[in-house]
């Protein structure tokens, strides 16, 4: 069964990301990537038959962004961490049948890691005239980047470098646009989000439904015990917020998105435990 996000489905999505998707790796190390980006003797890609190719995004990761992204219709999108170009090709497909916006991606790793797959595989889309590839790290592209209405951060995924990468991406990130993490199964990245949504004026955003689940009595019982627990005086003092707000009750995909509702005006003293 096709899945799809109204009123797109996977055959809004470039062919060649769509291929991109059906391959697999079995040792995504940086030396395989490397080997296998540059394998043949022009350094083929997926558009020339190479089998051995390597991606993280899959199709409904890609179809949810690009949808959201045709959504917002926004004048620029960044990207922290390009690799392959996966992520990257639902974005500048968006933006192409959007007839609008420019897409900034950073990636200091684009020429050695991923041997430049990323480039290629854009240039081969026809997509490259809307591509901004700074090689650099998030910090030293950070003076050279517009303002932005869509983010997404799939970069290193270490706790500390991620968030930097959000600190700087939120300075760009307009006011009711929208953040995109990837690689939610990680427990640094659930650390971030859980940071962002406690610490900074950020929402989870739904950009589809999701579909309803049943919910046993047991479940419904610990809510309720932890609908309690949180209305206690300096609840945040005296419960761990994974017991406050388990994980699972964000009910994220592999991806979260957040919507930001104002620019970081915190008082000094501001602190919520994450």
């Amino acid at each position: 069964m096709t899945t799809s996000y109204a009123p797109y489905t996977y055959a809004n999505l470039p062919v060649l990301l769509q291929k991109m998707a059906e391959m697999t790796v079995q040792s995504p190390s940086a030396r395989a990537i490397y080997t296998q980006s540059t394998a043949g003797d022009g350094g083929a890609g997926v558009g020339d038959g190479d089998p051995a190719f390597f991606d993280q995004i899959n199709l409904d990761e890609a179809l949810q962004i690009y949808s959201l992204v045709r959504s917002l219709r926004p004048q620029n999108t960044l990207e922290i961490g390009f690799c392959c170009g996966g992520s990257g090709l639902a974005i500048l497909q968006a933006l192409e049948d959007n007839d609008m916006g420019t897409h900034h991606a950073v990636d200091p790793y684009q020429s050695s890691y991923a041997a430049g797959m990323g480039e290629r595989n854009v240039r081969e889309a026809g997509l490259g005239h809307r591509l901004r590839l700074l090689g650099t790290f998030t910090e030293n592209a950070f003076p050279h980047l517009p303002r932005v209405q869509f983010a997404f951060i799939d970069s290193s995924h270490l706790f500390d470098l991620t968030m930097l990468d959000f600190v700087l991406v939120d300075k760009l990130l307009e006011s009711g646009s929208v953040l995109a993490l990837h690689d939610t199964w990680m427990a640094a990245i659930q650390k971030l989000i859980r940071f962002i949504l406690l610490n900074r004026e950020y929402v989870v955003f739904r950009p589809s439904a999701s579909p309803s689940s049943r919910v046993s009595l047991r479940s419904q019982l610990v809510q309720i015990l932890r609908r309690i627990c949180r209305s206690l005086p300096r609840s945040e003092q005296i419960f761990a917020p994974e017991f406050l707000t388990p994980w699972h009750c964000y009910n994220f995909s592999n991806v979260a998105f957040l919507k930001k509702l104002g620019n970081d005006q915190r008082d000094w003293r501001f602190f919520h435990r994450f």
